[in-house]
């Protein structure tokens, strides 16, 4: 989740960095349909709609750094 939604990132760069699924995935070893599977499975557990994931992707990464 940190590489997907760019959270070691400055906060000026965050406003825009979303790292793509094939990229997280090549940096894992994991393909990019294993990479979904599991931002799926965690975006559930910490109970993040996907409505924000698209489209308030600042109210993700605050529920993200408080972890």
């Amino acid at each position: 989740m940190r590489l997907r939604y760019a959270l070691d990132l400055p906060k000026v760069t965050q406003t825009t960095a979303k790292e793509t699924l094939h990229t997280v995935g090549a940096e894992l070893g994991l393909s990019h349909t294993r990479i979904q599977k599991i931002e799926t499975a965690a975006l559930n557990k910490l109970g993040i709609s996907q409505h924000d994931v698209l489209y308030n992707r600042n109210r993700v990464r605050e529920k993200l750094e408080k972890i």
